[in-house]
């Protein structure tokens, strides 16, 4: 049958399997980026997981710690596509995913944008309290270099503004708002010390947090 099927296939002109050959080449190229973009993605993600386990390791975290954060983070991932792309279908195969349709947070894209970096920072904040709270206050860990993250405002005059579509720009030049606030003003923390890693990690979220409001009231007034 194979056979038969494939001499059937083959049998119209041998045109057809001139003209078909390069689109097969053209598939197999396509097929093979893929696969090598795929295995990148998979070795990234591989590579950011041991680096973290090693970094717990040092920092003396426990492994069902860093387990279940993995988890969380795992298993919340797709959520995020809620706002940002297809919403995961969670009653597979039964039916589409709910929300069936993404959330939009505002009918400007950039505002959409800046809300759902937001929510993200919002969860970092919620992480941060339960690792802190339990030991003292988490201002007490927000050192007030955090302020220098108000210096990224004028960035929405040099920078188009961040999309769905289009936010690399933005991403990283706010995330890097946070490493700026630290080395700006000596000394350097040393981050040996248990208590200090806590302060750098906190000021770093609470400079990248300024940095975020800060521009969005610029958008909103300019």
């Amino acid at each position: 049958m194979l056979v038969i099927a494939t001499g059937v296939l083959e049998a119209p002109s041998t045109t057809w399997s001139r003209t078909s050959s390069p689109s097969r080449s053209a598939r197999d190229r396509d097929g093979r980026a893929g696969g090598a973009a795929i295995a990148g993605v998979v070795g990234s993600f591989v590579l950011a997981g041991l680096a973290v386990a090693a970094v717990a390791r040092r920092a003396g975290l426990p492994a069902r710690v860093v387990l279940a954060a993995a988890l969380f983070g795992v298993l919340s991932h797709p959520f995020g596509d809620v706002f940002t792309g297809e919403p995961p279908s969670l009653l597979y195969p039964l039916g589409s995913g709910v929300p069936a349709e993404p959330v939009v947070l505002s009918a400007d894209p950039t505002l959409h944008q800046l809300g759902t970096f937001g929510l993200e920072l919002a969860i970092l904040w919620l992480a941060a309290a339960y690792c802190l709270l339990q030991e003292r206050s988490l201002r007490s860990h927000v050192d007030p270099r955090a302020i220098l993250g108000a210096g990224y405002v004028p960035a929405i005059a040099i920078l188009p503004p961040p999309t769905l579509e289009v936010s690399y720009h933005f991403v990283f030049s706010v995330l890097a708002v946070g490493a700026v606030a630290l080395v700006v003003d000596p000394p350097v923390p040393d981050v040996r010390l248990e208590r200090t890693r806590a302060t750098v990690a906190v000021t770093t979220l609470a400079a990248v947090t300024v940095a975020l409001a800060g521009y969005a009231v610029a958008y909103l007034v300019i």
